[in-house]
């Protein structure tokens, strides 16, 4: 399991704005692992709309890094793997 906080974005009120999760403690994971390919993945099962129980998708094509990662989804959860590229690196402060 990995920590998260939950925060809302483009808003300066609480439930206004658009929900995102932030990783705690990254340490040890990279991008494909930090992408939202897996919560895309769980959604599109929760909602029938996987197009196969294992399938690839990219991410980073709009910025020159193609990166490709395979998901599979099963009674046990989603898995993910693949290659990523850190392009940016540091931390965000978050305020209580």
């Amino acid at each position: 399991m990995v920590a998260f906080k939950q925060v809302d974005v483009f808003t300066r009120r609480g439930f206004f704005g658009n929900p995102v999760a932030v990783v705690l403690d990254g340490a040890g994971l990279d991008g494909a692992e930090l992408g939202a390919n897996a919560c895309i993945a769980a959604w599109l099962a929760a909602h029938e709309r996987l197009p196969a129980p294992e399938y690839r998708a990219s991410q980073g094509r709009e910025m020159g890094r193609d990166g490709i990662v395979t998901l599979r989804v099963d009674g046990d959860g989603v898995w993910l793997g693949g290659h990523s590229r850190t392009l940016i690196d540091g931390r965000i402060r978050l305020r209580d």
